[in-house]
């Protein structure tokens, strides 16, 4: 009598995944460049791609729908959600797979209106592919899929991830989040995407990985790579500017942290306090703004906002003039 052997699946394996991956991209003509191949390769439940400007996140992200639609198991029925900011979002991604797979003449039904969802149905409606808003956080709620991609996570809340991970996890899904490092003076509430990136980065494991989309992973955009005359000329603007972490974020997709841990939302124009007569503490070098810490929500308030005024002397020793705290979670003080 033959013993029965264990179903293995064999989708998410990197060589069969990169072999599908180079057979669909040959065939639908993409570029594929060693940027897009190392995001789209892997497959852990959950992956991060933080992009430069311009990168081809969309791109990446439509990649590896196809792949994992192009690898499904016979006779299944797949659904795949794409969570936006909101419905004004453009939908790339969904605009790309629609073209590839006109191409294939693999479209059942497209529909595309303005400022609603989107709904792809391909092979012969065996494969469907929607749009959600997380604007709407109730409607992240209501069935099963086998994968969901939020595009241009760092604008929405980790509470969308969340809601995400209860739709996949029943059918063992995946989860892709893709998108840029917002700068300093982002709202704080979305620091969640760069901070979970930076860690999984260092940390890949078979359950999440985190990688960055540089700029020059777009080859039409930025035919000479990463020694491309663009990328260099802004890669010396920021520089000379001593702002060369920006660089990392908005180029190179990688988390390199803020310039100051503050969110300088006051770190312009003219202000201080005046102690004395006619006596001004100038703010030299420091951080200005509101400070919430990690896991602030509307719907959890209470930890400390902060303002600080901070002056660095010439010998180099920051010095803390004043601070002020609220817990009440109103920032109408310090921003008055």
């Amino acid at each position: 009598m033959t013993e029965l052997q264990p179903f293995v699946d064999f989708r998410a394996h990197p060589l069969v995944r990169e072999a599908e991956l180079e057979r669909f991209c040959a065939e639908v003509g993409i570029i594929l460049t060693p940027e897009l191949r190392a995001f789209v390769v892997p497959r852990p439940v959950e992956k991060i791609g933080m992009g430069g400007w311009q990168a081809g996140k969309s791109t990446a992200t439509a990649l590896d729908v196809a792949v994992d639609v192009e690898l499904r198991p016979p006779g299944r029925r797949m659904h795949y959600w794409g969570i936006m900011p909101s419905y004004k979002t453009p939908v790339m991604e969904m605009d790309f797979l629609a073209e590839w797979y006109r191409g294939k003449r693999a479209v059942y039904r497209w529909h595309r209106p303005d400022g609603d969802t989107c709904r792809l149905e391909l092979y012969g409606g065996q494969v469907v592919i929607e749009t959600r808003t997380a604007k709407d956080a109730e409607g992240i709620a209501s069935e099963a899929v086998d994968g969901v991609f939020m595009s241009e996570a760092g604008q929405m809340r980790e509470t969308i991830r969340n809601r995400a991970q209860g739709r996949i996890v029943t059918r063992g899904g995946w989860l892709d989040m893709t998108g840029t490092l917002e700068d300093d003076q982002a709202d704080v509430q979305y620091a969640w995407f760069g901070e979970l990136g930076a860690a999984w980065k260092d940390n890949p494991t078979e359950e999440h990985l985190a990688v960055s989309i540089p700029s020059w992973a777009n080859p039409i955009a930025f035919p000479g790579g990463r020694n491309d005359p663009k990328i260099l000329r802004l890669e010396r603007e920021y520089t000379d500017r001593g702002d060369y972490e920006y660089f990392l974020r908005y180029i190179c997709g990688v988390p390199a942290g803020f310039r100051d841990r503050l969110y300088a939302v006051l770190d312009n124009g003219d202000w201080g306090w005046t102690e004395g007569k006619g006596q001004e503490w100038m703010l030299s070098q420091g951080a200005g703004g509101h400070d919430y810490g990690e896991g602030w929500t509307d719907e959890k308030r209470g930890h400390p906002s902060t303002l600080a005024a901070v002056q660095v002397t010439q010998g180099g020793i920051a010095v803390v003039r004043d601070v002020w705290e609220s817990f009440t979670g109103d920032t109408g003080e310090i921003e008055s």
